[in-house]
């Protein structure tokens, strides 16, 4: 049954571009069969555009932008559809937007918290630039959560952290799977499983040199990197002198189910990850996910049969050669619990997201 319910998302994030990018799009692709109306408001993809070079990088990747909005446009847009509720979570000049278009409308405001800034700090912003950034991160978020109904955020320690920096009113949502990743067979695992992927940010915070140094030190495993990032020009060369490195470059998000299916296992050994989405795709399409405790989603208890961890005193390499040597009717069984709990999740969190908007 359709909900009355009219929702605008407006977000900094291109869509598939990066974790938040690709959370909206998958939300409001899903929610449009749910309430009445759900629109994506954010930038469109402008990486052959002039105006590319108008807009500063982010901190610490210059791959990605800080794209700024036509205002009047944007406003236009997103009152034109007359939503009952306006959902942040990017604290950019699109989320501002957002934000003065429901102050100035009576509009209920939610914003979604999905990034973990006080990890990130140590890692990039150091330099003059990134400190202003970060006060202009800080000053950002404290407004959108004075000025919101409620705080959502993806995992514990997120809705923590938010509320370190004043959301009094932070609640928890999960987060959505594509319907393909769920509706299709799965793929079986291979008896004798040797590829091992890693997709995501080629980013320091993400642990991709460890992924290089397990290529190198299981010459028998095929290992592969899709993704874009500052350490892009890092893994092109170690895949050029790898011959069990793939290096496949950025994996458009209608490719990546085949390329999680095309592989046994999913490494993430991030050292801040807000949740690790790729993770719970890779757990959709029953794949052995292998990552570090620092990733967010292995704070949901439903994952606790799912996920294998690296431990404090193994490597990378020593924690795949636990889990590939399981027996195969283990792993079988694994994939099968995986599948069926993030399909469980993804239900929950599209209600969460339902009730959770109504109540505003």
């Amino acid at each position: 049954m359709t909900q009355a319910l009219r929702v605008a998302v407006v977000s900094d994030s291109t869509p598939e571009r990066n974790g938040v990018g690709s959370y909206y799009a998958d939300l409001v692709s899903q929610l449009e069969t749910r309430i009445e109306c759900a629109e994506l408001f954010c930038p469109e993809d402008r990486s052959n555009s002039w105006r590319r070079y108008l807009a500063p990088p982010l901190p610490g990747d210059k791959t990605q932008r800080i794209w700024f909005p036509r205002p009047f446009k944007l406003w236009s847009r997103v009152t034109g559809m007359q939503p009952d509720v306006i959902v942040v979570p990017t604290p950019g000049p699109f989320g501002l937007i957002g934000l003065a278009v429901a102050r100035r409308r009576g509009i209920p405001l939610v914003m979604a918290f999905h990034t973990h800034y006080e990890a990130l700090t140590d890692i990039y912003w150091s330099d003059l630039f990134g400190r202003i950034a970060r006060r202009y991160l800080m000053w950002s978020h404290r407004l959108l959560f004075r000025n919101s109904r409620a705080v959502l955020a993806v995992s514990p320690e997120m809705m923590d952290q938010a509320r370190r920096m004043g959301a009094e009113n932070a609640a928890l949502i999960g987060t959505s799977v594509p319907s393909e990743f769920l509706a299709r067979p799965l793929a079986p695992l291979s008896p004798t499983p040797q590829r091992v992927l890693f997709a995501g940010r080629l980013a320091e915070e993400k642990n991709v040199d460890r992924v290089v140094e397990l290529a190198r030190a299981r010459r028998q495993l095929q290992v592969s990197i899709a993704g874009d990032g500052p350490m892009q020009a890092f893994v092109a060369e170690a895949a050029a002198s790898t011959p069990n490195l793939d290096y496949m470059g950025w994996v458009p998000r209608e490719r990546l189910i085949d390329v999680i299916d095309a592989h046994d296992a999913l490494v993430l050994p991030s050292k801040v990850e807000s949740f690790g989405t790729v993770a719970l795709e890779a757990l959709a399409r029953g794949r052995l996910v292998i990552l570090s405790g620092s990733c967010g989603i292995s704070e949901w208890p439903q994952f606790e049969e799912c996920l294998f961890y690296i431990g404090d005193d193994e490597s990378l390499a020593q924690a795949v050669d636990r889990v590939l040597a399981l027996p195969q009717e283990t792993r079988a069984d694994v994939g099968r619990l995986a599948h069926e709990a993030a399909h469980d999740l993804n239900e929950w969190n599209l209600s969460a997201w339902i009730d959770r908007l109504q109540a505003q």
